[in-house]
């Protein structure tokens, strides 16, 4: 028994499904795939330039206030460029870049949570994250000489609870009055921003 009825009709195995039934069904299963932000634009989206207005039309949010669509977002992604999806993301990736970016030590940027890489024979640069045209990532074991991972705040700073913040710390930039830090003995403060959050290391 064939039915003509729309999509919701139960069938048979191996019955057929009328043609209207299965083009219902192929337009019902497309529309619940598309993504919210299928009807912005490409030049909507290179319209926007705040990561909240971003996301709430557009696929992609790529920082400097930058937002993608389509190709521009595929681009993105295939070259060094990370596209992100929500702005928490977007903001955390930012601080991280600021702090290591300021980092000239292979072995401060590797124990800071950066990314060091061979920029060229014999130098080497610091990240936020991976950069596949950079070059090679330095491993711990080569960026920091046997023993210096663990010891560098003994032989770096003979006294880290004198100051207090840790030698290669992102330099305070708000003008505030910040609290003295509260490390153990043998840690120092790790800034996180550029104001009073600190981590202890």
């Amino acid at each position: 028994l064939r039915s003509n009825t729309l999509v919701g009709t139960p069938h048979r195995i191996g019955e057929a499904m009328s043609f209207r039934s299965a083009l219902t069904l192929v337009a019902t299963v497309a529309a619940l795939a598309v993504p919210v932000w299928a009807g912005a634009s490409a030049e909507t989206c290179a319209a926007l330039t705040t990561c909240e207005g971003c996301l709430e039309q557009c696929p992609g949010w790529l920082g400097d206030k930058t937002c993608c669509h389509g190709e521009k977002c595929a681009n993105a992604r295939a070259g060094d460029m990370e596209v992100f999806t929500e702005c928490e993301a977007w903001r955390s990736s930012e601080r991280k870049w600021s702090q290591c970016q300021g980092i000239n030590d292979t072995c401060q940027c590797i124990k800071a949570g950066c990314v060091a890489q061979e920029v060229a024979p014999g130098m080497t640069a610091c990240f936020g994250s991976y950069q596949g045209a950079a070059g090679r990532s330095i491993t711990q074991e080569e960026g920091c000489p046997k023993g210096r991972l663990l010891n560098d705040l003994k032989t770096n700073d003979p006294d880290p609870q004198a100051h207090g913040w840790c030698p290669w710390s992102p330099r305070q930039l708000c003008r505030m009055l910040c609290q003295p830090t509260t490390c153990l003995p043998g840690q120092c403060a790790m800034r996180q921003g550029t104001c009073c959050d600190y981590i202890c290391q």
